[in-house]
């Protein structure tokens, strides 16, 4: 969950405003999940024998694109530089799809969501599961799917943060149940990623595929804490005038 940036120039190399939990990199296991899906999403869209052009915009120290090329992605664009300064200057990197792990603090998420539906284009965003519960994220996305880990991704803290202390005194930390929120593909092109996903069974042993968010499985399902309900104002009045007719009985 790299952070555009920190509020200081520093060994990362880029600027801007994020939390510490933000300098978070994508663990391996995350990003071996959701490289098949992006495969066959490419090879759907007609990608060129040289593969698709992949763009992680967030930057940490840069290990999710360093694991992105080991997994087969030979283009990758991965900078340490200022995402939404790209986006304010309309000189975004040319490229075929996103894969990335925004990070989670202030307004991150959903501007990251709503850059990848403006934008046309493939999308694979790692995020928590309370992303798929909000309404503005229904608001602003419509014919998604999500591929579920079965097992809870952790994710590692560069040796760079807080001096190698890491966040809490953790090199590793898990803050959230995640998943792949995938999106921008055309319906034809997400059914037949269903069927081919079907026939995968050492794929199935590690992730579920949800075409929907209601279909989430059960044990990634974001439940909201329950909130008492207060009684509406009308029946308030009832009880409290009852109160009062019983204490002058």
């Amino acid at each position: 969950m790299g952070g555009p940036g920190v509020e200081r120039s520093g060994p990362f190399g880029w600027e801007g405003t994020c939390e510490a939990t933000d300098h978070a990199e994508t663990c391996h296991e995350a990003l071996a999940d959701i490289a098949p899906f992006v495969r066959v999403q490419s090879e759907l869209a007609g990608a060129s024998s040289g593969g698709p052009t992949v763009y992680d915009p967030y930057y940490c120290d840069g290990a999710s694109g360093r694991r992105l090329r080991k997994l087969g992605f030979g283009r990758v664009v991965h900078e340490p530089e200022d995402f939404y300064a790209r986006v304010a200057s309309g000189t975004v990197p040319a490229h075929d799809v996103v894969v990335t792990n925004p990070p989670y603090s202030g307004d991150h998420l959903m501007r990251c969501v709503r850059w990848c539906v403006a934008s046309g284009r493939p999308w694979f965003l790692l995020m928590p599961n309370y992303v798929a519960t909000r309404k503005d994220y229904a608001r602003e996305v419509a014919g998604a799917f999500y591929v579920v880990p079965r097992r809870q991704y952790t994710f590692e803290v560069p040796a760079l943060v807080n001096g190698g202390a890491g966040i809490h005194g953790f090199s590793r930390i898990s803050p959230f149940p995640t998943l792949w929120y995938c999106g921008g593909l055309p319906a034809d092109h997400v059914a037949a990623l269903a069927g081919w996903f079907r026939g995968r069974k050492g794929l199935r042993d590690r992730v579920d595929m949800a075409l929907d968010a209601a279909d989430i499985p059960a044990h990634a399902r974001h439940v909201p804490p329950d909130r008492p309900k207060r009684d509406n104002p009308g029946r308030r009045r009832r009880l409290k005038k009852r109160r009062r007719t019983e204490d002058d009985a």
